[in-house]
């Protein structure tokens, strides 16, 4: 049971406001008398008397305690900034703690508070950082509640010269927490050299009418007058003009979708965005550059290269993305053999952590350690003695050998790092395969092989991804996921606990526009372009996965580079599993 009370009293414009907080604790073979209680103690709609009626089974107390919830009140000076962080940062904080602060400017100005690291649950049910626009905790007066994972540095502004801050964590996951620094303002300009939002948050003013809603509420992108490089929409939003038939309805109307792959008459439009004649389609021939015009023709035996999926038989299925998808397409069955890879081989529902997921939710994702350096590396199950990652993840650095096997060890099956269970494994290396045409300099062919030293059983835990085929379409706008224990932003700290995000697949022109032509076609791009969402440090050579119709997984990319963690318009850069079918086929007979 808790409870809060305010008590205030106002004369000839001054006035006094106390707050009063207490909590019982309550065994719970007597919870249900306590609750019988509470219901005697309430008087009948129209009371006859002041009788209080003792229950029959009073409840009895075993101890109160009683005590101050925050330091005192902290005076907010003009242009002189203080700081509040978590119990414990830059390490993670608590379980189950609540902790306050009071913040007071001069009468006249406001406060306002820059949160440069946030980093809490994503459930603000279980632990959430909560301003009032007062000197307590009162419901009525609350500015905004914030959790999760902020790569931006949201700011708040208070109404009033008083700003209390609640921070509350349960028993359950933990994080590294959160750094903020307030100041006062006077309130002619609540936004010292920055851009109010209508939300009281304030962001740069080059965020202003750059079509990303930086406010949250889109008061940013009202009212714009649109440059050069960017589309009008229909409902009046400004848009970049790299962003035009990426797949996404950037606009949120479709207008930078409208009239895309449109071609002349008698032309085809290829999946690229080329347009060929349709005289080429189904000739046998790759005109498009992609296999576009020759992936959905009648099924036939070609003398050239088969464009969809290939049987055993030589059949080409005109079906795209017929491998492993549910449903037999070859004669032979040959699209649906060699599939026991990219789903569970069976269901669990259990929770790990406090925080709901399904254990083996991510089974192809493996953890590489380096000795004396701990995880460095990401990687994938490709069968039950082989792993692929990225070659920058095994190239000499200094005293680091990396590219020898003997300093790596993988760690299959594992959730929290420096946790253990009964179904994690770990494995040392026995050789390493990074490609020969890898290049330092552009990440150019940026794969690599690692042959266990013992194979591993595979289950629930433990289980391969699918590998697509050289003529698998990841389309642009497909859903991907990104998995991992990489930094939670740039220069920070690795995460416990494997997390994941969702991106988008972003089309090739547009990404090669956005990242000044360093992508070569050995590449693909993924990310989310208004930023916040990306792969970074020590997620390098992890999957990116696309799941089919039927929920199976495929390795569309190996986490490669990027240009910082989550900038917008710089998505991330992975090395493209189609690519490479072949070569790892040949190296490993798979």
């Amino acid at each position: 049971v808790c409870c809060s009370e305010e008590a205030s009293r106002s004369s000839s414009g001054s006035g006094v406001v106390a707050y009063y907080q207490s909590e019982f604790n309550v065994p719970v073979h007597q919870q249900r008398a306590l609750d019988e209680a509470i219901q005697d103690l309430t008087p009948p709609e129209e009371p006859r008397s002041r009788l209080i009626l003792r229950p029959e089974n009073p409840l009895r107390w075993k101890s109160v305690v009683s005590g101050g919830l925050s330091a005192l009140i902290s005076h907010v000076v003009p242009s002189q900034p203080g700081q509040i962080d978590s119990p414990g940062f830059p390490v993670a904080y608590p379980g189950d703690i609540y902790q306050q602060w009071r913040l007071r400017a001069d009468p006249g100005y406001r406060v306002k508070l820059e949160f440069h690291t946030l980093i809490l649950e994503d459930d603000c049910q279980h632990d959430f950082i909560r301003l009032y626009d007062s000197l307590g905790p009162i419901d009525t007066k609350v500015l905004t509640e914030i959790c999760g994972r902020a790569l931006k540095s949201p700011v708040f502004t208070s109404r009033s010269n008083s700003v209390t801050i609640k921070f509350n964590s349960d028993a359950s996951l933990v994080d590294q927490g959160f750094l903020a620094s307030y100041e006062g303002f006077v309130p002619s300009n609540p936004c010292p050299g920055r851009f109010k939002c209508k939300s009281n948050l304030c962001i740069r003013t080059d965020q202003q009418c750059d079509g990303h809603d930086d406010c949250g509420d889109n008061s940013d992108e009202l009212d714009c007058t649109c440059k050069a490089d960017q589309l009008r929409c229909n409902n009046n939003l400004c848009k970049s003009r790299l962003w035009m038939c990426d797949g996404v309805d950037d606009c949120g109307d479709n207008t930078d979708e409208e009239g895309c792959g449109k071609c002349s008459d008698g032309e085809f439009s290829c999946g690229n965005g080329r347009c060929v004649s349709t005289r080429l389609k189904c000739d046998g021939r790759d005109d498009c550059g992609d296999g576009s015009d020759e992936s959905k023709c009648e099924k036939s035996l070609l003398h050239s290269s088969c464009f969809s999926f290939q049987c055993r038989s030589g059949t080409c299925i005109s079906k795209p993305n017929s491998e492993c998808d549910g449903e037999q397409d070859c004669e032979d069955g040959s699209d649906e053999s060699n599939c026991e890879c990219g789903m569970k081989p069976f269901r669990s529902a259990r929770i790990v952590g406090g925080q709901v997921s399904k254990e083996g939710e991510w089974p192809w994702q493996v953890s590489l350690h380096v000795t004396g350096l701990g995880h460095v590396c990401g990687g994938s199950v490709l069968n039950n003695r082989w792993l692929l990652t990225a070659a920058h993840c095994v190239q000499d650095n200094g005293p680091d050998r990396l590219s020898q096997a003997d300093q790596w060890e993988a760690y299959l099956g594992l959730h929290t790092q420096g946790q253990t269970n009964e179904w994690m494994v770990r494995r040392k290396i026995r050789q390493i395969i990074a490609h020969k045409d890898y290049n330092p300099h552009t990440f150019n062919n940026d794969i690599a092989l690692m042959e266990l030293d013992a194979a591993v059983t595979l289950d629930q835990h433990i289980y391969p991804i699918c590998l697509p085929s050289s003529t698998y379409d990841f389309p642009a706008g497909k859903e991907a996921w990104i998995t991992g224990w990489g930094a939670t932003m740039e220069g920070g700290v690795t995460s416990k606990e494997l997390l994941k995000a969702q991106v988008r697949v972003i089309n090739s022109t547009v990404c090669k526009g956005l990242m000044e032509d360093e992508v070569t076609d050995m590449m693909l791009c993924a990310g989310v372009l208004s930023g916040g969402v990306d792969a970074c440090q020590g997620d390098s050579g992890g999957p990116l996965a696309i799941k089919n119709s039927k929920g199976r997984a495929f390795l569309a990319g190996v986490v490669s580079w990027g240009e910082g963690c989550a900038v917008k318009n710089k998505p991330g850069i992975y090395t493209r599993i189609t690519k490479f079918r072949g070569w790892i086929k040949d190296q490993i007979r798979v």
